[in-house]
């Protein structure tokens, strides 16, 4: 668990780091420069940048994490974010 509400930022990995875990950001979460994740991500908003490689895809919970809902959250782009 990482940030706060105030935070612009939560949660930042980048320049070749690898994380095993889950990560809930409480604000928003950044991973870039080769970066590597092996667990789910949560957070307000996700930015990737720069070939970076997530072993468990983002937003998908594990078997037995706790969720408040029956629907699956669901990522979306924003306009003109994206560029490839």
């Amino acid at each position: 668990m990482a940030g706060s509400a105030n935070d612009g930022e939560g949660f930042n990995i980048k320049n070749n780091s690898k994380f095993q875990g889950a990560v809930y950001a409480v604000s928003d979460y950044r991973s870039e420069n080769n970066a590597t994740v092996y667990g789910p991500v949560i957070a307000d908003e996700i930015e990737i940048n720069n070939h970076v490689h997530h072993e468990v895809a983002i937003g998908a919970l594990l078997p037995g994490m706790p969720a408040s809902y029956t629907q699956v959250p669901t990522l979306v782009n924003i306009e003109g974010s994206y560029s490839g």
